[in-house]
């Protein structure tokens, strides 16, 4: 399997295109798997400069409805006729926004993409697998949620609520009987997600997990204490004991140090160009 990082925040090349998003290309023996698609089209700029045909890609996972990570699917959809594109129905029952200091500001999906529904697979069981591709319709809450999400709502004929992310899927990958799992950004929490798998494939390991996990430090929203990401990366260490972590976009670098305080050097960031190999 080969893990490549299309979109981040980050980028380590000036040839290739950084953005707020997150894009993943996973190949493995038998499939072509596009996870996310960031906030435009650089995805696909990367990609090509990659050498990353996505013209043959099989299967499209959207993690959630937030711009930076379903922005750029109408221009997939564009080059791609054939992927199956899997998310959640949840995605196109609200808008999705943030409040800063009393400004609105729309995070949600492209409205024109209601134009391509009949492109996508919505998830109807609470696990549905194809072939060796695990995708959770839904995630426990037995552990905090990121403090972050408390400016992120939700909003439907003029009203407002508290965003409780019923949008988000969990998506991991079951290589070699081990389980390689991706957040795109965990708005459920990261810890939820390991417990979520784990609770359905408790006989399997977590051997990787990868992604953001919307741990910020910001002057605009409470955030963790350094206390709570040293639970958190306790918590990682018990559940997922030898997962290989790799995360960017929305985990915050003061975070990942202190995460790697505790989880060491099976921690590291990612980028843009960045790829894993199993």
């Amino acid at each position: 399997m080969k893990i490549t990082t299309l979109i981040d925040n980050t980028t380590l090349d000036n040839e290739l295109h950084s953005e707020h998003g997150l894009s993943v290309y996973i190949e493995t023996s038998n499939k072509r798997i596009l996870f996310d698609t960031g906030m435009s089209d650089k995805f696909l700029i990367n990609a090509e400069k990659l050498g990353i045909d996505l013209s043959n890609v099989d299967i499209v996972i959207i993690s959630h409805g937030h711009y930076d990570h379903i922005g750029g699917l109408i221009d997939f959809i564009n080059i791609n006729s054939k992927a199956k594109i899997y998310m959640k129905k949840e995605i196109f029952d609200n808008r999705y926004i943030t409040i800063r200091d009393k400004t609105i500001l729309d995070r949600g999906y492209p409205e024109e993409l209601v134009e391509y529904k009949d492109r996508f697979t919505f998830l109807t069981d609470e696990v549905t697998r194809d072939e060796d591709i695990i995708l959770l319709k839904n995630i426990n809450r037995e552990y905090p949620i990121p403090k972050g999400n408390t400016i992120l709502y939700a909003t439907n004929n003029n009203e407002i609520w508290q965003d409780e992310f019923e949008h988000e899927l969990l998506f991991a990958i079951m290589y070699n009987n081990e389980l390689v799992m991706f957040t795109g950004c965990a708005h459920n929490g990261v810890v939820n997600m390991i417990s979520s798998l784990k609770r359905h494939f408790p006989e399997n390991n977590i051997k990787v997990i990868h992604g953001g996990f919307h741990l910020v430090k910001t002057d605009f929203a409470e955030t963790e204490t350094n206390d709570e990401i040293q639970q958190i990366a306790r918590e990682i260490i018990r559940l997922a004991p030898g997962a290989i972590i790799y995360t960017g976009h929305c985990t915050n670098e003061n975070v990942l140090r202190q995460l790697k305080s505790l989880i060491k050097d099976r921690i590291d960031q990612l980028y843009v160009g960045h790829n894993i190999y199993l």
